[in-house]
């Protein structure tokens, strides 16, 4: 598509917008949202969750902004998936198995599809917390039969900030270069495909919209945004990420809204 000078702004959701999942959306940032829609640009989602609840917590805008769900695995406009990636590399039993061998340390499976999630029939913690939050969340007696294709595998530690570095470790050293093995917070580590992730779902919407990488504008905070800021002409880093994350960023925000409404009251880019 030809490329045009629109602005394509694009946000991570958990650690960026909100510091906690059950936390309520900053009402400042709607007027924002309507204000580049007016200009003709767009605004998008970037999240780990699932499109049932990232729809309805953006409520009043939800149809004409784009959702990147599943960390990328699937993309979605009006309810409608318009892009996806999904895991197929032949691993994906065999992973469900190794996570499962960590149960004794309170692991808990969860995986994507497109539209519901599916864990363990004891999953209870998992379970109960997608449900404040409207996930759709299946619980299955058998983890390798799934009524969905699979965008994503993850596990959570559960009471647990991050992983144990050694079972990281192990996931790390077993698993890298077959799928993106990512950290994602709140113990979490997400295993999706190789190619697949924020960036490139950003990089294929980008293209989809003919919006130009530099006018590409990224919020985020963790290592899963980080492939999301490799394609943007902008990027910033909360003040909450690690070093790491943040060296990967331009810049550093201790507030996304407010530094958004900053760029569309006319700073350069």
């Amino acid at each position: 598509m030809e490329k045009t000078d629109k602005k394509l702004y694009v946000t991570d959701l958990d650690g960026t917008l909100v510091a906690r999942t059950e936390d309520p959306i900053p009402e400042s940032l709607f007027p924002l949202i309507e204000e580049i829609l007016s200009r003709g640009d767009y605004f998008a989602v970037a999240t780990g969750r699932q499109i049932e609840n990232t729809e309805q917590i953006f409520g009043r805008v939800s149809d004409r902004i784009y959702f990147l769900v599943n960390n990328g695995g699937s993309t979605f406009y009006q309810n409608q998936l318009i892009y996806a990636i999904e895991l197929a590399t032949g691993h994906e039993e065999e992973l469900i198995d190794d996570i499962m061998k960590f149960r004794d340390c309170e692991i808990i499976p969860e995986m994507a599809g497109h539209y519901v999630g599916f864990t363990t029939e004891d999953g209870k913690p998992i379970i109960e917390e997608m449900k404040k939050h409207t996930y759709v969340e299946v619980a299955l007696p058998d983890l390798h039969k799934r009524t969905e294709p699979l965008t994503k595998i993850s596990f959570n530690a559960i009471g647990r900030e991050s992983v144990d570095p050694e079972i990281a470790s192990f996931f790390h050293e077993k698993y890298d270069g077959l799928y993106e093995v990512v950290e994602s917070g709140h113990g979490w580590m997400d295993f999706s495909a190789v190619g697949s992730g924020k960036g490139p779902a950003l990089s294929h919407l980008a293209e989809t919209l003919g919006v130009k990488k530099e006018n590409i504008i990224a919020f985020g905070d963790n290592e899963n945004d980080i492939s999301m800021f490799r394609v943007s002409g902008l990027s910033y880093a909360r003040d909450t990420s690690t070093d790491f994350v943040k060296s990967n960023a331009d810049r550093v925000t201790i507030d996304p809204v407010e530094e958004l409404k900053r760029l569309l009251n006319g700073e350069s880019l």
